[in-house]
């Protein structure tokens, strides 16, 4: 059995990304996979922002160190005010930099899910597919840029995130 969790801010698509991930490993006919949308982890971050208060995070993190694969949303979806959430941008912003900090810091390996729509269940069906040690997405050219290249969006490598913003932000500072 396969635990993912979803960790990510308000609004970056957890629970959009829950149901199409389960219908598209339904309709694939893999079963054993079980799909979080709410962690411990999430529960520490929101207790950090809201009250100051770290005394969750011990707790969370050995719980997310049982989980098999952790996928983070990234931050490319826009900010869609109103409805029931009451959160701001900088909200969101600040949940995924909690997030990254504990997970790194705990060592816990992670992948970050970019893109819209079918983009970004894609980016997450071939993490899935890695970590059951299967191709649920053979050349799929939806997750190429057209010219048959890859695209960085459609990525999830952590390690070449890290490159990306570290390069970021390099010649943020020497400019």
């Amino acid at each position: 059995m396969l635990t993912v969790a979803l960790l990510g801010g308000p609004l970056t698509g957890k629970r959009t990304l829950a149901r199409q991930l389960r219908e598209a490993l339904d309709a694939r006919g893999i079963a054993g996979v079980v799909i979080a949308d709410a962690t411990a982890l999430m529960a520490a971050a929101h207790n950090e922002l809201r009250f100051n208060d770290r005394g969750l995070w011990p707790e969370a993190l050995a719980a997310q160190r049982r989980i098999g694969l952790t996928l983070l949303m990234g931050l490319d979806l826009p900010w869609e005010p109103g409805g029931r959430f009451s959160d701001s941008p900088a909200v969101r912003e600040a949940t995924d930099t909690l997030l990254r900090r504990e997970l790194q810091g705990a060592g816990i390996g992670f992948q970050t899910v970019y893109g819209h729509g079918a983009r970004r269940l894609q980016a997450a069906l071939r993490a899935v597919g890695a970590a059951l040690g299967r191709e649920l997405l053979p050349d799929d050219p939806l997750l190429r840029d057209g010219s048959g290249r890859w695209a960085c969006e459609a990525c999830s490598d952590p390690d070449c995130e890290h490159r990306l913003f570290s390069a970021l932000l390099a010649r943020r500072g020497g400019g």
